[in-house]
């Protein structure tokens, strides 16, 4: 999405805010549907791919660019904070889903100063 990739998904509402459909990605809902939106992408015109490549790039850098996502977190009058986490159990209950492209991440590191301010150092010196 850093780029302007547009996704074609069928769980746009787990990101926060959620993505609209034809704006900033191409949702669907079942293997029937996908198979439709397919199609539809293919014969979208060079304009509206334009326009939905802009808005996915604004969308990634209002939300999910990793500074912008710390600053959200960081700037949150909110005393709770809903992430939603791939766990262990997860990946074992639907590990026909990881393919060769899969990365997974085992745990979080750890700095003084707390995770939010190591993550910040990280990002700021690469």
């Amino acid at each position: 999405m850093s780029v302007g990739t547009i996704p074609i998904i069928n769980y746009p509402e787990w990101l926060d805010p959620s993505l609209a459909d034809m704006v900033n990605c191409i949702a669907f809902d079942d293997k029937v549907d996908l198979i439709i939106k397919i199609n539809l992408v293919l014969n979208l015109d060079k304009e509206k791919i334009n326009e939905m490549k802009a808005s996915v790039i604004e969308y990634y850098r209002n939300n999910l660019d990793p500074v912008a996502f710390v600053d959200k977190l960081e700037m949150s009058t909110d005393n709770t904070v809903t992430m939603l986490m791939i766990t262990d159990a997860y990946v074992a209950k639907y590990a026909s889903r990881l393919n060769r492209n899969s990365v997974l991440i085992n745990g979080a590191p750890r700095y003084s100063g707390g995770l939010w301010s190591g993550i910040r150092r990280s990002l700021a010196s690469g």
